[in-house]
Order: C-alpha cells, then structure tokens, then sequence
C-alpha cells in the first residue's frame, strides 16, 4: 500500500491510498485507488503548499493525475516516538491477575504498527472457543499504515466473559443450552442478559483505551481513531457494542468489521440514560456474509442493518457521524459461495481495506518535520 497526493479542482490536495493486487499470470503487479484517506487540515494545508521534488513515496502503478506525497531529503526517518503504548489501565483490566508477561499474553496481545506509528488501534475478537492468537498473526499480514493492534481472549478480565464446558475454551456470551446441546433463541433471556454484560464490559476495555488529556503520556488513542474487528460471535458483540454506544450517546468509534456475525436483536435500553445527552453520532459498521452461511445469512445481516440504522436515527436524527441523512452508517458484503467461515478471499479482504482507507487517520511526520523546520527558520 501507499500513501500519495492527487490534485483536485475544487479542494486542492487530497491524500488518498493505493493498494497492489497480487500478480497476474504475466508476472505484472497491479494497482488500483482504494479510496481517500482522513488527514488533519493542518497537514491538508501544508500538502498543498509542499513542492520539494528532492524524494518521494513511489508508487508504481499511481493513477493519472496524481502526484506522490513530497519528502524532503533532508529529514531523519520516522522514530519510535510516534509508537503510543498500551495505558496501564488497560493492561490491568485485561489481566488483572498477572504477575509476568506470559499471563498477560494469555489474556491479549498487543503490537505496534509496522511503520512505527501508531496513530490508530484495531481491537481484534476471535469466535467462540477461539483463540486471539490468529487474530494477533491476520493483523500482522494485514500491514494496516499507522495501526496498531490489540488482540484480546474471551478468558480476559479474570474470566469476565464466558468459559465454555467440558474444556472447550472461552467465549464472549452465552448461545447454548450445553445441557440440552441446543443453540438459545436470540431474544432467549440468558442469551441477551450475558450479551448485555459482555458488551458492556467491552465498553469498559474501550474506556481504558482511550487517551486522557491531563496524563501528558503517550499512551492510548481518541475513540474516532479506534477500529473493532470481529468473527462470528466476536462480530455479534462488536456491533452489539457499537449498537450500545449509540444508545448511551457514546463517541462513536473509527468504524467496526463484523465477519459473519452482527446484531441479531434489539439490546434493552438503559432507563437510566439521560434523555437530555446530545448523540456525536454512530461508529460505522462493514458487514462480511457468505451467501451460504446457515448460522448469519444475508437476511439476517439485512436485520442487523435495519436495527442499526433505526437505533442511528432514532438517537442521532440526521447527523451520522458527519453523514447526511441519506447516508447508511452499516455497509453489506455478500461473498458468493462462502459459508461460516473466516476471511478467506482477495474480494472480502479488499472490501475490508476500502473499508480502511476512508477511515484511518494518517499523520505524516515527515511533513509535520518540514513545517516545523519552516518555522525555526
């Protein structure tokens, strides 16, 4: 992937992000627009006005009309001040009860971006009787820019989730009537009452994640900046979640995936919530379906959408999250001829890294070098 600039009639500078495809049969790469990426004005303005041709991000396939984003060579590559570390609070939400890192390790794992900076955080759920030690290697294979990753297991909190009987591992809520081995009705009570729990103690992991102004530390990110990806019972809870957050007119998150999992009914409402709060709008949600999953079929990711966007606007009117009111906070993929299964193709996959592009935060150091250089001098 790259970052580079494209000049545009009416805004000047925007950056935007190309992605490479793998090879054809010919050997030849190929490249295609994946879509604009968020930066800050301040760094808009000083793209615009950057003209040093000394060096730049090169991207072999960059579109017509594009330009890529100027380096000045005279600048010192990235250092590790820009990685932001995991706060304490969160470490020991997670893994109360630890006393080395292996233990921690047990409950997440935490790991820089490949670039070094960590302007965003992607928060990974595995599925039932799971591990986060695969969604710990998909977040390295992805490569996301500026992202770092933190992969937490259903036993975290001391437990707080829900362990599985005769040995089968963790879960994220109750879905099974283990004594009669049938699956609980969406709207059974156990069902919604452990699902209610989970995602509020999500909540609570996500308020630890959360940069505190006053600490004057490097340490954990602004909710817009924080993405939440999730498979099958991992995904019914990060929209359950995001679903919860609007409800409690929460700041809504970066954006959520859900794979092959989503919102399968309404979460009671908080009677204690203030009806006089004021709603920042709704975190959008990327919905992975497989035409033949029997478990979440497309119409029951149609619902899950349904019940979004009537949550959205019922608490929200017509801001979501800066979109107008035409505008659908939850967007569906439907993967021909996949069942209940993981990512496992280039359609879903760049389907989830557009999905990415239009939401990430970038920050460009090396522009942000050349600004402050500019006025020393």
């Amino acid at each position: 992937m790259y970052l580079y600039a494209m000049a545009d009639q009416l805004s000047g500078y925007v950056a935007r992000l190309e992605v490479r495809r793998e090879a054809d049969d010919d050997g030849k790469e190929e490249w295609s627009d994946a879509g604009q990426i968020n930066v800050d004005a301040a760094e808009a303005e000083v793209l615009a006005a950057a003209s040093t041709p000394q060096s730049h991000y090169h991207a072999p396939g960059v579109l017509p009309g594009a330009t890529p984003l100027p380096v000045p060579g005279n600048l010192a590559p990235t250092t590790a001040g820009r990685k932001r570390m995991l706060p304490r609070r969160a470490k020991l939400l997670l893994s109360p009860n630890a006393k080395r890192k292996a233990d921690r390790r047990a409950n997440f794992l935490f790991r820089h971006s490949c670039d070094g900076i960590d302007s965003n955080l992607l928060v990974l759920l595995h599925g039932a009787g799971d591990s986060h030690k695969p969604f710990h290697e998909l977040s390295r294979r992805m490569q996301l820019p500026q992202t770092a990753s933190l992969s937490i297991h259903a036993s975290s909190c001391d437990n707080g989730f829900t362990t599985l009987p005769f040995n089968l591992g963790s879960s994220w809520f109750e879905e099974m009537d283990y004594g009669t081995g049938d699956a609980l009705p969406n709207n059974h009570c156990r069902r919604v009452r452990s699902l209610s729990a989970a995602a509020g103690r999500l909540i609570e992991i996500l308020h630890s994640l959360f940069a505190v102004d006053d600490e004057g530390l490097n340490e954990g990110w602004n909710p817009e900046r924080i993405f939440l990806f999730g498979y099958s019972s991992g995904a019914c809870l990060v929209m359950e979640t995001c679903l919860r957050m609007v409800i409690n007119a929460e700041r809504p998150l970066g954006g959520g995936i859900c794979v092959a999992g989503g919102v399968k009914c309404e979460l009671p409402l908080d009677a204690s919530k203030d009806s006089a709060l004021v709603n920042e709008g709704c975190t959008s949600i990327l919905l992975i379906v497989g035409s033949d999953d029997s478990a979440f079929p497309p119409p029951a990711a149609r619902r899950a959408l349904e019940i979004y966007h009537d949550a959205c606007k019922s608490s929200i009117g017509t801001s979501m999250h800066g979109l107008d009111s035409s505008a659908d906070p939850v967007t569906i993929y439907i993967k021909k001829g996949k069942g209940h299964t993981m990512v496992n193709s280039k359609e879903e996959m760049r389907s989830i890294m557009e999905f990415f592009s239009q939401r990430l935060v970038r920050e460009m150091p090396s522009i942000d070098a050349a600004a402050s250089a500019s006025t020393r001098s």
